[in-house]
């Protein structure tokens, strides 16, 4: 069908174009109060088409295939009326040799609802969370490329609470069903929640801070925005004139990755992914590209194109050399177990701030003292990266609703003297 409509688009006028076409199979399961309140699955199949006359460029998505002709004819009026696009330059003709779709098979069978059940059975208190299944089929073609893909995921989200404010937070995400554990997300889940005892309002001022891989995960996935070109040409990055600068310790690096919870073997220009080293060993090394915005800064395409702007597709930051064990060990500080509501007050330098959320714990010389709510991590992220001093060596998969919304590969971080302001007045 992606052919068809290609060539039904080329023989309208068009100069370029690209068809991918998506056919998603979702089950979605989620439960609050230990009981499961919504189980459903559905199946829907959609075309996201991109047309070109010269530069006068149009992006649309399509679900009603049985007016189609009806539809690509619009498609091609609206373009020949639109302004012309001075940031276009032309879709890829190169980069094409796709690696081998590779995928766990068994979790397309896989039961949500049975683990749901298997998680609730390890905890005591009240819960809520879902569990989400997703197998996914892509098509894509373009005058000069045309392959498919197929991926499968499965992730589990758990909230547990003793009592009002007092909850733990754990996720199990994975592409294949021997990692995928929510039974020992709830446990953990649980003993968080238990070890959050009377917590109090915490102090401002500057402390050392670790992060778990599901806060820093968070982290990085405000930073992945700052990345792509598009958000450097808008004035929208706090990586703006960093190539080649040391923004991070030599520790630190950071990939984006096209394999991962939502793998992929092509971006949506068809070009094939693989692996960018965003910040290699401290330093910033490249933004991420489409055609476009390649030709603009006089680089290469890095497979990262989005029909509208480049993208990041999973993170995945390398292993420290220190154990979990070893970052707590004579521990002064805050533990940050999970976040929200992270805002930029300029995304141009990186200044933000995030509200922790559930577990905080303030630890002296390596045990948990107090647990404390009602705070607020006011800082900029390049002075958080700069302050990074170890990393460890355990590392998980962390992804959930909209604050991890790119998935990725993170380990438990420690970083110095960051800001901690109040969430209430």
């Amino acid at each position: 069908m992606e052919k068809e409509i290609l060539n039904k688009l080329l023989n309208l006028g068009a100069d370029d174009v690209i068809v991918k076409i998506t056919d998603e199979d979702i089950e979605q399961v989620r439960f609050s109060r230990n009981r499961i309140d919504i189980a459903k699955n559905w199946q829907e199949k959609s075309a996201d088409i991109f047309v070109a006359l010269g530069k006068r460029t149009m992006f649309t998505t399509i679900k009603d295939f049985d007016n189609i002709d009806a539809s690509l004819k619009t498609v091609m009026e609206l373009a020949k009326k639109a302004n012309e696009n001075q940031s276009y330059y032309g879709i890829a003709k190169e980069g094409f040799e796709y690696g081998n779709i590779e995928f766990d098979k068994k979790i397309i069978d896989a039961d949500c609802k049975d683990y749901v059940h298997a998680a609730l059975n390890e905890i005591k208190g009240t819960s809520a969370g879902t569990v989400l299944k997703k197998h996914i089929k892509t098509r894509i073609a373009t005058p000069y490329t045309h392959s498919d893909d197929e991926t499968a995921s499965i992730e589990f989200s758990i909230r547990v609470f003793l009592e009002k404010e007092i909850s733990g937070h754990r996720v199990s995400v994975a592409t294949d069903l021997k990692n995928f554990n929510p039974v020992k997300a709830a446990s953990d889940a649980y003993e968080l929640a238990k070890l959050y005892k009377n917590p109090k309002t915490g102090e401002r001022g500057k402390y050392d801070v670790i992060l778990d891989p599901l806060f820093f995960g968070s982290v990085i996935n405000y930073t992945l925005g700052s990345a792509s070109a598009f958000s450097v040409e808008a004035g929208l990055s706090f990586f703006k004139d960093k190539i080649g600068e040391k923004v991070a310790p030599e520790n630190f690096t950071m990939i984006d990755t096209g394999k991962g919870l939502y793998s992929r073997r092509f971006d949506d220009e068809g070009v094939a992914t693989g692996e960018n080293k965003i910040i290699e060993k401290g330093v910033y090394k490249t933004y991420l590209h489409n055609t476009s915005t390649a030709v603009k800064f006089k680089t290469k395409t890095t497979g990262n194109a989005g029909l509208v702007a480049p993208e990041s597709w999973n993170f995945k930051v390398e292993a420290g050399d220190h154990s979990k064990d070893e970052l707590f060990d004579s521990f002064t500080g805050l533990y940050l177990t999970n976040t929200w509501y992270t805002r930029f007050q300029n995304r141009m330098t990186g200044d933000f701030s995030t509200i922790p959320r559930d577990a905080i714990f303030y630890y002296e010389n390596g045990e948990v003292k107090e647990s404390w709510k009602d705070i607020r991590v006011s800082d900029n992220m390049l002075r958080l990266y700069k302050n990074i001093e170890a990393l460890s060596k355990e590392r998980q998969m962390v992804k959930w609703w909209y604050e991890v919304e790119e998935p990725g590969i993170a380990p438990f971080v420690l970083i110095k003297d960051v800001n901690i302001t109040r969430s209430t007045q």
